[in-house]
């Protein structure tokens, strides 16, 4: 996907992308590419770049490197929008071209800003910024007018930011005035139309009234927990408060007792950027979620199963799945041995004795959501499973497929294999083994006077450099 930003070309710009997630964070850096009066951007592939977030830096020959405040950071709202166009000092995003082909505008002609004021607040205003130009101009209209008019002015106008004016005293340098953060910065473009639409905290312009639209929202969760999980709202661009959101319904999950669903309504702005997210720590740490699940058809269930990040059409079928664990010679299992089950980084929804067999190793037999992020613990009856590090995560993660067979693990080794049980030897070549996992080496000595022993005339430091690759979604754990 190729993103184009609307900026200054006299300096050098690069793209920094990333893309937070429970399980570990994605970084990228990417070049852009001038290109008339704007420069391009390709983005990285990803299932569904609603997840990525974006912002700009630039290189300066004179004044160096700049980056852009975190105000700016951009998201997009559509899964696979056909282009993209951003614009510097304002986080909005269009999806067609800013300047199409038959529209234009005239001096004399009007800008018709309908504003959606919130509530409490005294009056509105308008200011108009433009590039690089240090004058302001305002307009203001009363308490009672929800709209303005401007006249459309040949020079460009660049951003737009709607000014609320409470009724509060007044503030530091008597100043009573109180702006939106730098992130409700608004571009217009021709593509806008003269007829607008804007609400105050977010950066879009829109050609229709505003309105809020309901969407359902549907979650599975472990009949374990006894509420339906608190779900938020939060506006993406906004960044203020969430909105808790309220559960209207529950009831069973057909495909099995070990689960619920939850059902809730969640009012929104369409073509706004929002996401979903739980509450009370029931997912650790709780994973923001795109919202809606599809932008382009709110009228569809947005689904998803508490633990896991992905949106899903239809909830996964439960299915039983045999669990071999290898115990270590000095075992932490001789008193007893249970695997606990959970979706993801969600509440346990099962915990399973294991039985001890004749060959030394423990069978449990595990019920799994297929084609679902799926997290085993075990759990000694006494003390705890033994750990290389105090830090380490000692969930077992993994996604069962409908031919999965079984799963093997092993005491003490916090992963899951489907195809046999864990064998231990050392690999035919280390350091063979090392390059291929990290890189070629380069090495350098450095004498060390701390070093020196008293059964060694000299001791070097050895200092070792290995490049790696940064862990991306297809790469293994």
């Amino acid at each position: 996907m190729y993103i184009t930003n609307r900026q200054n070309n006299a300096v050098s710009w690069n793209m920094h992308v990333w893309e937070a997630a429970w399980d570990g964070n994605n970084v990228w850096d990417t070049k852009g590419t001038p290109t008339g009066d704007g420069v391009n951007f390709q983005l990285p592939d990803a299932p569904d770049p609603r997840k990525l977030q974006f912002k700009y830096h630039s290189a300066d020959p004179v004044t160096g490197q700049s980056w852009e405040a975190d105000d700016f950071t951009r998201r997009l709202f559509l899964k696979s929008p056909s282009e993209v166009w951003t614009f510097e000092s304002s986080p909005r995003v269009l999806y067609q071209n800013p300047f199409p082909a038959g529209v234009v505008f005239k001096p004399g002609d009007r800008l018709t800003f309908h504003a959606k004021r919130v509530p409490g607040r005294a009056t509105l205003c308008l200011e108009s910024l433009r590039f690089q130009c240090p004058t302001s101009l305002f307009w203001r209209v009363g308490a009672q007018r929800q709209h303005i008019h401007l006249p459309f002015d040949p020079g460009g106008v660049d951003d737009h930011r709607l000014q609320s004016e409470t009724d509060a005293p007044p503030a530091a340098n008597n100043q009573a005035t109180v702006w939106e953060p730098d992130a409700s910065n608004r571009v217009w473009r021709p593509c806008d139309g003269a007829a607008l639409w804007l609400k105050s905290g977010q950066c879009d312009v829109r050609s229709t009234q505003l309105a809020l639209t309901p969407v359902k929202l549907e979650v599975l969760y472990s009949a374990s927990l006894p509420t339906p999980p608190q779900m938020a709202l939060q506006d993406l661009v906004e960044k203020g408060p969430a909105f808790p959101l309220l559960c209207s319904a529950t009831r069973p999950y057909e495909g099995s007792p070990r689960f619920k669903v939850a059902t809730y309504s969640v009012p929104i702005y369409a073509g706004a950027s929002y996401a979903v997210a739980s509450q009370q720590n029931v997912e650790l740490p709780a994973i923001q979620r795109p919202f809606p699940a599809d932008p382009s058809a709110p009228e569809v269930v947005s689904r998803f199963a508490l633990g896991a990040g992905d949106w899903i059409d239809a909830f996964p079928t439960i299915a039983p799945i045999p669990l071999s664990i290898k115990s270590q010679p000095v075992s932490s299992f001789t008193r007893g041995l249970t695997a606990q089950v959970s979706i993801g980084n969600g509440p346990a929804y099962a915990t399973v004795p294991a039985a001890l067999q004749p060959d030394g190793t423990w069978q449990a037999t595990l019920e799994v959501a297929l084609d679902t992020t799926t997290a085993i613990d075990l759990l000694p009856a006494v003390g705890a499973e033994p750990k290389p590090y105090a830090w380490i995560d000692t969930s077992r993660y993994f996604t069962p497929t409908a031919s999965t067979p079984r799963l093997h693990t092993t005491e003490g080794v916090y992963g899951v294999c489907a195809r046999a049980a864990t064998q231990f030897a050392d690999p035919p070549d280390r350091t063979a083994l090392m390059k291929a996992a990290f890189g070629a080496p380069s090495w350098t000595l450095e004498s060390s006077p701390r070093g020196r022993c008293r059964t060694a005339p000299r001791c070097s430091m050895v200092k070792s450099t290995l490049s790696f690759t940064r862990r991306t979604r297809s790469a293994p754990r």
